[in-house]
C-alpha cells in the first residue's frame, strides 16, 4: 500500500473510533462501563486537535501556510454557523415546549457578556445547556485565527520546530489548573490550554520523529488512563491521555490496523473521512431528543440508548453527506 494512503487511512480509522468514543462520553453506558469508557474516550477531542495540526500545513512556504490557514478559518466558521444555527433552533423549540418567553430568552443568551464568554472560554450558558460539545469547534476556530495572526506577524518564527515547546508549557498549565481548580472547567478546557497545545504537538509530530517511548501500543496508554481515573477520579484529560495521543502520532503505528479486513477498513475510513465531524456535531441533539421523548429506566435501555444514538447519528451524517454530494454534482452540471 502507498505510504501516503496508509497514513491517511490510519488517521481516518482513528477519527471513526474517536467520534464513536465521543458518543460514549455524552451518552454513557450504565454501571462501571460508564467511567471506564469515559476515561479511555478522553483521548477523542485531543486527538481531533492533534490530527488537525498534523494536516494543517502542506508546504514549508510561509505565504502558502497563511493561505491554508485562511481556508481552514473559512471552512470551520461555515460549519460552526451551520451547526450553531441548528442547535439554536433546537434550543428554541425545547424552550417553547416548556413555556419560555423566547424574546427574553434570546436577549439573555445572546448578550454581550455571553458572546465574550464564548470567544474567550468557548463556552457560555447557551452552549452549556444544549451543545456543550461544540466548544471544540469554537476552540478550533480560535486556534486557526491565532495561528493565522501568528504567521502574519512572526514570519521568521519556526513554528514546526519550536511550537511543541509552547504546546508542552500550555498543556502543563492546563493540567495544573485542572488539579487546582477542577470546578472551573472553562478556565482550562478551551482553545488556549487544550486546543492549541495539541494542534502544536500535531504540527511538530508531522515534521519530527517522536521519542521511542511512544512506540508502546496506544491501547497501553488507554488502559493507563482508566487506571488514572480509578486513582484520581474524573478529569477532562489524564496524563496518559496525552501519551496516548502522542502514541497515535507515532509513524511506527501506521500499520496498526493491518489485521483488519479490507471491507471493515473501507467502512471505517468512510466514517472517519466523511461522517465523523457530523456525528460529533449532531449526536447530542439526537440524545437530548430521546431523553425528552422516551422515558424508560433500567440498564438494558441505557445500553440500547447509547447504541441507538450512535446509529442514528451515523445515519444522519450519511444522509447529510449524500445530500452534499448530490448538490455538488448538480452544481457541476
Amino acid at each position: 500500500m502507498d505510504k501516503t494512503k496508509q497514513e491517511s487511512d490510519y488517521f481516518y480509522i482513528w477519527k471513526a473510533l474517536a467520534c464513536t468514543l465521543v458518543v460514549f462520553i455524552h451518552c454513557p453506558f450504565p454501571g462501571a462501563a460508564r467511567w471506564i469508557l469515559t476515561a479511555a474516550a478522553r483521548i477523542s477531542v485531543p486527538f481531533f486537535f492533534s490530527v488537525s495540526g498534523w494536516y494543517l500545513f502542506r508546504t514549508d512556504d510561509s505565504e502558502q501556510q497563511v493561505e491554508q490557514l485562511k481556508g481552514k478559518i473559512k471552512k470551520t466558521a461555515h460549519m460552526l454557523l451551520r451547526v450553531g444555527a441548528a442547535y439554536t433552533l433546537f434550543a428554541v423549540i425545547v424552550e417553547l415546549s416548556v413555556g419560555t418567553f423566547i424574546p427574553e430568552w434570546l436577549s439573555e443568551k445572546f448578550s454581550i457578556s455571553e458572546i465574550l464568554k464564548l470567544l474567550v472560554y468557548n463556552s457560555n450558558s447557551l452552549v452549556d445547556s444544549y451543545a456543550w460539545h461544540l466548544w471544540w469547534l469554537f476552540a478550533m476556530l480560535n486556534c486557526y485565527v491565532v495561528l493565522y495572526c501568528w504567521k502574519k506577524l512572526c514570519k521568521d518564527f519556526n513554528l514546526e520546530k519550536y511550537g511543541n515547546k509552547i504546546g508542552i508549557v500550555l498543556l502543563a498549565v492546563m493540567l495544573i489548573l485542572q488539579a487546582v481548580v477542577p470546578q472551573k472547567l472553562a478556565w482550562y478546557r478551551n482553545w488556549l490550554f487544550e486546543g492549541m497545545p495539541f494542534i502544536l504537538i500535531g504540527i511538530y509530530a508531522q515534521k519530527n520523529r517522536l521519542p521511542a517511548m511512544f512506540k508502546l501500543p496506544t491501547a497501553f496508554w488507554l488502559v493507563m488512563s482508566v487506571l488514572e481515573a480509578h486513582a484520581f477520579g474524573k478529569k477532562e484529560i489524564y496524563f496518559s491521555t496525552v501519551l496516548a495521543v502522542l502514541s497515535i502520532l507515532n509513524r511506527g503505528h501506521f500499520t496498526s490496523f493491518a489485521w483488519m479486513s479490507e471491507r471493515l477498513k473501507k467502512v471505517l475510513v468512510h466514517i472517519g473521512r466523511e461522517l465523523s465531524a457530523e456525528v460529533y456535531c449532531y449526536h447530542l441533539m439526537i440524545y437530548t431528543t430521546l431523553i425528552f421523548q422516551i422515558h424508560i429506566d433500567g440498564d438494558v435501555w441505557g445500553v440500547c440508548r447509547t447504541f441507538l444514538v450512535l446509529g442514528l447519528s451515523m445515519l444522519l451524517a450519511e444522509l447529510l453527506y449524500r445530500t452534499k454530494v448530490k448538490t455538488h454534482k448538480k452544481q457541476l452540471v
